[in-house]
């Protein structure tokens, strides 16, 4: 099918995939949806195929593969996890980009199944710009891991690990805190409280401390409470603020240690949603300590699913 519709862009790095929870029929019929698993992680991109925090269908159309037929689609609803396929006078948007139209089955975990071709653009904004956050996000965030409003998971760390989560930041930018949020589970005999922001390697195999917090030196974190802790040291030494020097993907993590660990505030995914390619969206577990650790400490990649949700200001 070949429709009017222009200025669609592929993401530079592959989004994470989801699947149909519903067949879909072999030809188009009026006012036609599909609904998938998930919609959570799938975003717009800018000009240069970099990743936003737009929701699909806020700038335009979008095109969504399903199995081997691509979809042009019209929006899509992330609270029902559905998405509405474009049609117009000129026609509908199955089968589009010389593709068949088929008929689709209800697919599974980890069949990558539905996946984003190409979406409109937007341009290049802080995440927090992007999705009208400031001043309205947590202290007028200039990053978040994800949007706030899909931190929804009840997530429990290992005492003395770190637990990250990547997050795209632009050169220039300049950290001065990392924030997070306790779910419904406070932490007692808390004997170790810091976290840092991490580079990564080609692989994304290690990550390397570049900016931590101090000590935070408290004995209990209280639940469904937002933490703020300000950046302390740098790679020359101590500093409030971190400046961003390249454009690209960073992890934030904190590394708590205590007797009861508290639930940290996130989101669930599959681990072939959040694995099956690069960049993973967290680092996975990384072996931490109780005190903040020297910048440039290299940490290998352990593993998880599951992202947290963290800002930075």
């Amino acid at each position: 099918m070949t429709l009017p519709v222009k200025n669609l862009v592929a993401p530079l790095i592959a989004e994470p995939t989801t699947w149909l929870v519903g067949p879909v029929a072999s030809t188009y019929k009026s006012n036609e949806t599909i609904t998938v698993y998930n919609l959570k992680s799938f975003f717009e991109v800018d000009s240069a195929g970099n990743p936003t925090t737009y929701p699909l269908g806020t700038s335009g159309p979008f095109v969504l593969q399903v199995d081997n037929e691509q979809i042009l689609c019209s929006a899509a609803d992330y609270f029902d996890n559905k998405v509405y396929i474009y049609s117009s006078t000129a026609g509908n948007g199955r089968g589009y980009n010389g593709t068949t139209i088929a008929a689709h089955q209800t697919g599974g975990y980890g069949s990558g199944q539905v996946s984003v071709v190409s979406t409109s653009t937007q341009s290049v904004l802080t995440q927090s710009q992007a999705l009208g956050f400031s001043p309205s996000g947590i202290g007028g965030s200039i990053a978040e891991t994800i949007p706030r409003m899909f931190a929804s998971g009840n997530i429990t760390p290992t005492s003395s690990q770190l637990r990250t989560t990547a997050v795209y930041l632009y050169a220039g930018q300049v950290i001065s805190n990392i924030t997070f949020a306790t779910y419904t589970t406070a932490g007692a005999t808390v004997t170790g409280t810091w976290g840092g922001l991490f580079t990564s390697n080609a692989g994304y195999s290690t990550f390397t401390l570049v900016a931590a917090t101090a000590q935070q030196g408290v004995s209990s974190l209280a639940a469904s409470s937002y933490f703020t802790w300000p950046i302390a040291t740098i790679a020359s030494g101590a500093s409030s603020t971190y400046t961003v020097p390249t454009t690209g993907i960073y992890y934030i993590g904190v590394c708590i240690t205590a007797t009861t660990m508290p639930t940290l505030t996130g989101l669930f995914m599959t681990t072939a949603a959040n694995g099956g390619a690069a960049p993973p969206l967290q680092a996975g577990t990384l072996t931490g300590s109780t005190n903040p650790a020297s910048i440039g400490t290299t940490y290998t990649v352990g593993g998880s699913s599951n992202v947290i949700y963290y800002a930075l200001t």
